[in-house]
C-alpha cells in the first residue's frame, strides 16, 4: 500500500511525498506540491498494483528521451529508404516549436493524469492546424517507448484528450473555377510582367490538366516536355528548401499524356522564354527551379483578386485542389481506377479509390479522355495562350 508524508525544508517549503514498494519490492516515491494530487496519485498506484498494471521503469526518461529515440529509429528508417528526409524534418520542426519546453517532465512515474494534462496543454499552444502533427508526434513516440519498456504504460493509446479536426479549405476545384483562373492570368497586374503571368497559367494548366503536384511541377525542366508525343516526364521534385527530391512514391516516376489545351498553354509560355533549364523559374534565372509555396501563394493571390474566397477571406481550395480536379474529371469521365493511379502517381489504386470513391464510373483510358478534354472551355483558353 502507499502513504503519503509531509515533507518540510527550510522557511516554510513543504512537500507531500507519495512513497511505495512496486512488485519488484523496490522502495519508491514521488513529490507533490500540493496534498490532494499526492492523495489522488496514492490512490492510482493502489488500483494499478492491486490490479497488476504497475510497471516500475528502469530509471529517469524524460519527454526529450522519448522523442530523442523516436527521432533517432526515423533517421534510421530514413536512411533505408522507408521514409522521406522532408517528412522527418517536418515533425521535428513542429516538436521544437511545441514541445521542446517540456523536455524536463521525467515520464518514468508518469501517472496517465500527468500525460493527459501535459498533452491537453501542448495542444492548447499549438494551432489547431498543427494538432494532426503534434498527435501523430505523440503515438509514435509514447508507444515506441512502451513498446520498449522505457516508460510505464502506452500514455497515449489509454489517453481521453481528443482533438478538435482544424477544417480544411474545400479540396477540389471546379471546372468553372479552373477556367476563370487560367482566363484571369492573362490579365497582368501592376507589378507582374507577362512571363510571369504566363509561368503562374503553365503551374495551374499543368495541375489540373495532368494532375502534377506542385513539387513535381517545379521540378520539370524543358527536356521533360515532348511536345511531339504530348506527354510529360515526372522524374524529380522540389522541396521546401528549393532542394531536388525524388516524388512522392516510386509510383510517382512516370509519364503523362498532355490534353491538346494544355500543350497549347505550355507551347506558348516556352515561346516567351529560352525553353531551357526549368519550365517553371525565374526568367532571368532559367537553371534554378522555384520553390512550391512561391506558386501557391501567387495563385492564393489570383484567387482573392476574382473573389474565389470564402466569407473569411480564405481561397476556397489549394493548389493541391488543381491536382484533385485531374483525377476527378477522368474518373468523371469513366477511367479505370488503375489507369488514374498511375495517371496520378498514386502508391496504389487503393489510394486513389479512397480519396475519389464518389467519382467512379465506366471504362475508358486516359488519353481518350485527355483528348476530348473540356473543349468548351479549351478553344478559349488556348487562344488566349
Amino acid at each position: 500500500m502507499a502513504s503519503v508524508r509531509k515533507r518540510t525544508w527550510g522557511e516554510g517549503k513543504t512537500a507531500f511525498v507519495v512513497q511505495w514498494i512496486d512488485e519488484k519490492k523496490k522502495n519508491r516515491s514521488k513529490s507533490f506540491k500540493k496534498k490532494k494530487d499526492a492523495d489522488a496519485f496514492r490512490l492510482h498506484i493502489d488500483n494499478e498494483i492491486a490490479s497488476g498494471l504497475f510497471m516500475p521503469s528502469a530509471g529517469k526518461f524524460t519527454v526529450f528521451d522519448v522523442f530523442r529515440q523516436y527521432f533517432d529509429e526515423c533517421w534510421t528508417d530514413q536512411k533505408n529508404g522507408n521514409l522521406k528526409a522532408q517528412y522527418i524534418e517536418t515533425l521535428e520542426r513542429v516538436y521544437n516549436a511545441n514541445v521542446k519546453q517540456y523536455d524536463d517532465v521525467d515520464c518514468a512515474c508518469m501517472t496517465q493524469r500527468d500525460f493527459d494534462i501535459l498533452y491537453r496543454a501542448i495542444l492548447q499552444d499549438t494551432k489547431p492546424s498543427l494538432h494532426v502533427i503534434v498527435r501523430n508526434i505523440f503515438a509514435n513516440a509514447f508507444r515506441r517507448a512502451y513498446e520498449r519498456g522505457k516508460i510505464s504504460r502506452d500514455y497515449f493509446g489509454q489517453s481521453t484528450v481528443k482533438i478538435a479536426i482544424h477544417k480544411r479549405r474545400r479540396r477540389v476545384a471546379s471546372e468553372d473555377e479552373v477556367r476563370t483562373l487560367l482566363e484571369h492570368c492573362d490579365q497582368s497586374q501592376q507589378g507582374q510582367s507577362p512571363y510571369e503571368a504566363a509561368r503562374l497559367k503553365t503551374s495551374i494548366a499543368i495541375a489540373a490538366y495532368a494532375g502534377l503536384r506542385i513539387g513535381e511541377i517545379c521540378g520539370l525542366t524543358w527536356d521533360d516536355i515532348d511536345f511531339k508525343s504530348s506527354t510529360i516526364s515526372v522524374a524529380r521534385a522540389i522541396d521546401a528548401k528549393r532542394r531536388i527530391t525524388t516524388p512522392k512514391t516510386g509510383s510517382s516516376v512516370r509519364i503523362v499524356p498532355m490534353a491538346p489545351p494544355l500543350a497549347k498553354i505550355v507551347k506558348a509560355f516556352r515561346d516567351l522564354g529560352a525553353g531551357i533549364g526549368y519550365v517553371i523559374a525565374k526568367q532571368t534565372r532559367p537553371l534554378q527551379p522555384m520553390v512550391p509555396t512561391s506558386q501557391n501563394h501567387t495563385m492564393s493571390a489570383l484567387m482573392r483578386r476574382v473573389e474565389m474566397v470564402d466569407d473569411a477571406g480564405t481561397p476556397l481550395f489549394a493548389f493541391h485542389g488543381l491536382r484533385h480536379y485531374a483525377a476527378s474529371w477522368l474518373l468523371g469521365q469513366g477511367v479505370p481506377v488503375p489507369a488514374v493511379s498511375e495517371f496520378m502517381g498514386h502508391s496504389n489504386p487503393h489510394i486513389t479509390m479512397s480519396v475519389y470513391a464518389h467519382k467512379l464510373k465506366g471504362d475508358d483510358s486516359v488519353r481518350l479522355a485527355l483528348a476530348n478534354a473540356p473543349q468548351q472551355n479549351a478553344n478559349k483558353i488556348a487562344t488566349s495562350a
